[in-house]
């Protein structure tokens, strides 16, 4: 006992000795005298370990006592086997490494995806109210509301909390002493805004912070921005050298997992327009709070009682219907409710604040993540069922000395689990490491805390648990069957009828690589599609600079100066850039019924648009430079011409929704003005008004000396907007960033498919060198009598190739249904042609191949002297 360390003399003294416990705690007590006496501990512990002996049982102890022993047992020899069989240890940690960081780094982007608007107080009871609407064939699904609905449900349905709205009126510039800010995230709201959405505040009081017309609040970088330490309540900033306004708030910054993000909030009761009762226009963004217990469905059917009250009356006056006409044309109008924590993945209706996410991306990178981690599982179940051979002496020696099978089954899942773990502490380094590029592809910002916070830990830890159980559950099994008379007479265990199992595995392993391949294909097949699809319009050399509508008259000024340059061809100044939410309105044929009026989107430009952006023009003409000529005037798009009925349209009068005349002066060629996710709509054209500036100027220029011509543009914009901030795009940066998502997409396919490829051909490569090793005494006699190299290879090889053709045919189905479900989200869409597969069926041949060749080659290599006496 003199070696053993002290809990082990203990445990031996307790469960050692036959006899009643005062013998027992007396001996535990004569053994503490001689052991622990001159070792400093106190007297107090033996007290404890008295109490301890007296109430629990024996058994106990020796439970604990032997299960400790026989784990210390297991984890010897689990070390051992590792380092016996180096190769294949290294193989299967590498594909689990791969695997978990895959997983990993996906959960993380799952979870921020999931993560949006649950931060608030209430979450699970806020909701806003979009609209559902179609009349004549004009559809409109939008996430906005009318002015009057919000006060409205406070009024009329006691299930309501609180109600509130928000809207964004423009992108004012901010001055503030000498500083001077252009701001994208100015909204205006109501006073009772901060009831529906608890927002900390730093400096103010949420209940009257929004109560005078002229008071703002700012959150925490924008005080910091412009008022640095000092408190800012009080304080004055200018709009557009137009509004001041009264900073009466400081608020925390919006997190970014939020589905709006804003800087300013200023007080809506400054715009008369916020107590407006037209119930058909729809501006702005309505949220509420259901009170507890209200059902959301029940309740959203309640809220049709609106549209019957307050919509169909001014809706029939508009369209000069009776209700049962608008609803037997088809027309309909519904509010929808939507949880705000949906809002962020399940919404993409017109008038979002931001572009939201799609779940559906969330369902498709999970599954990646579940079948990266499954192949990486494969690869040691294939491995570690195709070397049973190896552990076959063991398993029957171990059971001729009294080892039962569970014992076996224990000690091999005790294997793959310590291999998972160690996994999982080798994957945490790499997503380090691989994070910043991972966000780069995603557009996140996410961090490794997340994966060490209270909540995810027991994530880590289950992770590594179920991987092992799933990598060693069957191996285990497997091995535990075999009977010691079978390997002990050395008979061939890899004759036994389990590579069913392993072909199975391998090829669907495979088959989730080779769908990965296709989808990776036909997603940049589709981005390069909308690349270089002609949209109708020249999107090169354009630069768009920003905010010009704070020029005001100064704009033509501004234009007249810019095409001064040489290397300036061209600038229009316009309201709604492509992609943009754009306003729209009601017209018809000037003397047709109200009932035909149809929904047209409106852009406000300039005379020189078309030839800025190369439009063409098929008749009559566009604006003039006589601003005066241009009232009442208006251009349309062939599609506006189709769903308008015109057959002559230049010269035709229309009546807008409000019995406004205008005249049709030319026609344009259809473009895509929005994005390809949508058909070409109707389009009109509206001319500028003298003195006026819109948001954006498009600057076309010549391809030499780009930097060059930035800088008089730069210049330019100095001499006529004051100490106001320069800001510039170039239009192809916008146009990419439009289709980021999907760009986004193809990006994350590539990399997890290649990732995919990779751990499959980490299976490939242990499996054909196990083979090879099988076959060394084979090919050795081969080789004597007359075999060639090439017919060694094909031995070795045939069986590989086998199973990736079969994973192709199994491939091919899946990926073609899955990806023509995605292309459905454009109505603009390249097609899946035969080509794609057989390319992916020729990758994958030749990635396994490649991979397979290179210990078939040394196979075939090895001289036959040193394989015959390979045994």
């Amino acid at each position: 006992m003199k070696n053993l360390p002290k809990i082990y003399k203990i445990f031996l003294l307790l469960t050692n000795r036959k006899g009643n416990r005062e013998i027992i705690l007396g001996d535990f007590e004569e053994f503490y005298n001689g052991v622990y006496q001159d070792s400093g501990v106190p007297k107090a512990r033996l007290w404890c370990v008295r109490q301890i002996c007296k109430s629990v049982p024996r058994f106990l102890f020796t439970t604990f006592y032997w299960s400790f022993v026989m784990l210390k047992n297991y984890l010897k020899l689990t070390w051992r086997n590792l380092v016996k069989q180096k190769l294949y240890s290294v193989i299967n940690a590498s594909g689990l490494v791969v695997g978990i960081a895959c997983c990993l780094l996906i959960f993380l982007y799952v979870q921020d995806e999931l993560s949006y608007d649950r931060y608030h107080e209430n979450a699970d009871r806020i909701f806003r109210i979009g609209v559902h609407a179609m009349v004549n064939n004009s559809e409109f699904h939008g996430a906005t509301s009318c002015a009057p609905l919000s006060a409205t449900l406070i009024k009329e349905f006691p299930e309501v909390e609180v109600s509130t709205r928000i809207r964004r009126y423009g992108f004012p510039v901010v001055h503030y002493g000498e500083h001077a800010f252009s701001e994208e995230r100015w909204y205006h709201a109501d006073q009772t805004f901060f009831e529906v959405f608890k927002v900390p505040f730093i400096y103010g009081d949420p209940q009257t912070a929004l109560e005078e017309p002229n008071s703002v609040i700012l959150t925490r970088s924008m005080a910091l921005k412009y008022f640095g330490e000092e408190n800012p309540l009080g304080k004055t900033l200018n709009s557009d050298r137009r509004r001041d306004y009264i900073v009466t708030g400081v608020i925390e910054d919006v997190p970014h997992n939020s589905h709006v993000h804003y800087d300013f909030l200023a007080s809506l009761a400054i715009y008369d327009q916020g107590e407006d009762q037209n119930w058909i226009s729809n501006n702005f963004h309505t949220y509420f709070v259901l009170k507890e217990g209200v059902s959301p469905e029940e309740f959203e059917t309640k809220l049709q009682h609106l549209v019957e009250k307050y919509v169909f009356p001014q809706a029939c006056t508009i369209f000069g219907a009776t209700v049962d006409q608008l609803l037997a044309s088809g027309a309909y109008f519904r509010y929808i409710l939507q949880p705000v924590t949906d809002i962020h993945l399940h919404s993409n209706l017109r008038s979002e604040h931001e572009v939201n996410s799609d779940m559906t991306y969330v369902y498709i990178f999970t599954i990646i993540a579940v079948a990266i981690l499954l192949i990486a599982c494969i690869n040691f179940i294939n491995l570690a069922t195709a070397r049973s051979s190896t552990r076959a002496r063991e398993v029957g020696i171990r059971k001729t000395v009294g080892s039962n099978r569970s014992q076996l089954i224990h000690q091999f899942l005790l294997e793959t689990v310590m291999l998972s773990f160690a996994s999982v502490l080798i994957a945490l380094p790499i997503i380090y490491l691989l994070l910043p590029f991972f966000n780069y592809i995603t557009g996140k910002a996410l961090n490794m805390s997340v994966l060490f916070s209270i909540a995810n830990l027991p994530l880590l830890f289950g992770i590594a648990l179920v991987v092992g159980i799933i990598a060693g559950t069957y191996p285990a099994f497997y091995l535990s069957t075999f009977k010691p008379v079978v390997v002990l007479k050395g008979e061939n265990l890899t004759k036994r009828k389990n590579t069913w199992m392993r072909t199975f595995l391998v090829v669907f392993q495979f088959s989730i690589s080779v769908i990965l391949i296709i989808g990776t294909l036909v997603v940049y097949r589709q981005l390069t599609y909308i690349q270089n699809k002609n949209m109708g319009f020249d999107r090169e050399q354009i630069i768009i600079v920003e905010k010009t509508d704070d020029l005001g008259a100064k704009i033509d000024a501004f234009k007249r100066d810019l095409v001064k340059s040489p290397q300036i061809t061209g600038a229009a100044n316009y309201v709604t850039r492509m992609g943009g939410n754009y306003g729209d309105s009601f017209f018809r044929q000037a003397g047709r019924p109200k009932d035909e009026n149809v929904m047209i989107y409106i852009q406000i430009t300039d005379p020189y648009y078309l030839d800025v952006f190369k439009i063409d023009l098929l008749k009559g003409s566009f604006f003039s430079e006589n601003l005066e000529s241009n009232r009442r005037r208006v251009v349309l798009n062939e599609t506006a011409v189709k769903v308008l009925g015109l057959e002559e349209p230049v010269g035709q009068k229309l009546m807008s929704m409000d019995d406004r005349e205008v005249t049709v002066m030319g026609v344009v060629k259809d473009f895509h003005y929005k994005t390809l996710h949508h058909p070409v709509r109707p389009l009109m054209f509206y001319s500028i008004g003298a003195g006026y500036g819109a948001r954006y100027t498009a600057v076309r220029i010549a391809t030499e000396n780009v930097s060059e011509t930035l800088g008089y543009i730069e210049d330019t914009w100095y001499e006529n907007a004051d100490n106001q901030a320069f800001e510039y795009e170039f239009f192809d940066d916008y146009f990419a960033r439009v289709f980021m998502a999907e760009e986004r997409t193809g990006r994350l396919f590539f990399a997890f498919a290649l990732l995919a490829i990779f751990i499959s051909c980490l299976g490939l490569f242990g499996l054909a060198a196990f083979i090879a090793e099988q076959h060394t005494k084979e090919i050795g006699i081969r080789k004597v009598l007359g075999a060639s190299n090439s017919g060694i290879l094909y031995l070795l090889g045939k069986q590989f190739v086998k199973w990736v053709l079969i994973a192709n045919v199994i491939a091919w189905p899946l990926a073609y249904f899955s990806m023509q479900e995605w292309l459905q989200n454009f109505v603009y869409k390249t097609d899946i042609n035969a080509l794609i597969f057989i390319t992916a069926g020729i990758l994958s041949l030749f990635i396994a191949v490649l991979t397979v060749s290179m210990q078939s080659i040394k196979a075939a290599l090895a001289k036959p002297i040193d394989s015959l006496r390979y045994e």
